[in-house]
């Protein structure tokens, strides 16, 4: 379902356009998807795709945070227009304007001209083969307590600038996506914690049987 918070903004008269209905309608379609998930890749991958496919961008990626603040995990998804970028696979470093929403817990969004001018920015263009970038929108991932997890961001949309309206839906994705993550990592670390109690017990009973024996 859609957020309060997304609500709220789309409710705004300035964030409503033709659209905007359609894309929320396949919000909740990607929410029942990327939920159905069973891995943390999968999910992440289908966030990615269907942000790029919702808003109309010609590039997505989302980012997962690593334990030392560089980035563990990352799926790209790019349009036809950047296809000799598809190969592309050099992570984040974690710092930069990727740092700033990553840690602000805000979505970000640039024109082309204001992108080129942030301070976080410069410097990045080009680096380690990345492809070019033409404007950006990115929203943070939290967990439920806020702590940060990744983030998902876009460049260069199909037609025009990105949009208070882009910026909402991709929130809403971005709090999709963190939920699934949450859901399958306690899911994964139940797994984990059922299986060392089982070789635990395993351990215990077999014990208990040579003692008998004894």
């Amino acid at each position: 379902m859609i957020g309060v918070t997304g609500a709220r903004r789309l409710s705004d008269s300035a964030a409503w356009s033709p659209g905007v209905e359609e894309m929320l309608l396949s919000v909740v379609r990607a929410t029942t998807a990327i939920h159905r998930s069973s891995r943390v890749e999968e999910a992440l991958q289908l966030a990615t795709h269907e942000a790029r496919k919702i808003i109309g961008a010609h590039q997505a990626a989302v980012s997962l945070n690593a334990a030392d603040g560089g980035v563990k995990i990352q799926t790209i998804s790019l349009s036809e227009k950047y296809a000799a970028w598809r190969g592309y696979d050099e992570k984040p470093t974690g710092g930069g304007i990727y740092k700033v929403v990553s840690e602000n817990g805000r979505a970000m969004r640039l024109t082309q001209a204001e992108l080129v001018a942030h301070p976080a920015w410069r410097g990045f263009e080009g680096l380690n083969g990345h492809p070019p970038m033409r404007g950006w929108l990115a929203a943070p991932l939290r967990t439920r307590t806020g702590v940060p997890l990744g983030v998902i961001q876009l460049s260069d949309k199909f037609k025009g600038d990105f949009t208070i309206a882009d910026e909402a839906v991709l929130s809403e994705l971005a709090a999709v996506a963190a939920s699934a993550i949450e859901m399958l990592q306690l899911r994964a670390d139940k797994h984990a914690s059922d299986k060392l109690f089982g070789a635990i017990f395993a351990n215990a009973a077999l014990g208990i049987a040579i003692a008998q024996r004894d």
